[in-house]
């Protein structure tokens, strides 16, 4: 997973790092020496991750593992396959489509690595529906970053048009992670919840001032991207955790 987290983590330091000029070329805003190691570090960190992806995929096929770890597998193949195919894309920021894929792709692949870590300690599931709350809660998440990647992609040509959608349905989307938080399990998972709760409160407050204008430095905004996968992470936990339930008995 920390090698997703940096791709994540360097992903947005390149992109609110982009400038974009009258004539519609983007060029990079920040130290030549800090925009050459952060892609470095990118090409790095995306090279470890097909390795992962691959050991995992031949890990599966080799042994019989329960399905919430084939899921996430399977959803790891899918996202790494899916952010190879549109990285020749992204240079330039020319399509904001890519743009939203590259965020939404990256969280959810950071998210299945994390998932098949947690299934993997978990004992084996005998029902899905205690994930199903936090799951919703969690794909809301992930649909909201890449509202907010579609804005902030709009934002480099000067457009502000979904600042507003994006702030009011973020405190929606916000609402819902914590509501999920609510829901207690016979694990008691209540460090994962008051994790759930902290980053979103911090993501709507911070939120709120960049959407304010308050602040707008590159630091602040790459927190606000950071908090969201730190966000659906913990979302991540919930749900992986439920799935190692054991089902309540009927009646």
């Amino acid at each position: 997973m920390l090698f997703t987290v940096v791709v994540v983590a360097v992903s947005v330091l390149l992109r609110l790092g982009t400038g974009v000029d009258d004539a519609g070329y983007a060029a990079s805003i920040i130290p030549a020496g800090v925009e050459t190691a952060a892609r470095l570090a990118h090409r790095l960190a995306a090279t470890g991750v097909a390795v992962l992806a691959l050991l995992a995929v031949v890990a599966v096929r080799s042994r019989k593992v329960p399905r919430p770890q084939v899921a996430a597998v399977a959803a790891i193949a899918i996202l790494t396959a899916s952010l190879a195919a549109i990285g020749p894309f992204t240079t330039g920021y020319r399509v904001a489509w890519v743009t939203v894929a590259n965020v939404v792709c990256g969280i959810a692949l950071a998210c299945a690595f994390w998932g098949l870590r947690v299934a993997c300690l978990a004992p084996a599931a005998a029902s899905a529906r205690a994930a199903i709350i936090p799951g919703l809660a969690l794909a809301a998440v992930l649909a909201h970053a890449g509202l907010g990647a579609a804005a902030s992609a709009q934002a480099m040509r000067g457009a502000r048009g979904l600042d507003p959608l994006h702030v009011s349905l973020g405190i929606a989307v916000l609402g819902i992670a914590v509501a999920s938080s609510v829901r207690r399990d016979a694990r008691g998972a209540v460090a994962i919840d008051l994790a759930v709760v902290i980053l979103a409160l911090l993501q709507l407050v911070l939120g709120l001032f960049l959407a304010a204008g308050e602040a707008r430095a590159l630091a602040m905004q790459g927190v606000h991207a950071i908090l969201a996968c730190a966000l659906a992470l913990a979302l991540t936990t919930r749900a992986a955790r439920a799935l190692g339930q054991r089902a309540p008995p009927a009646g």
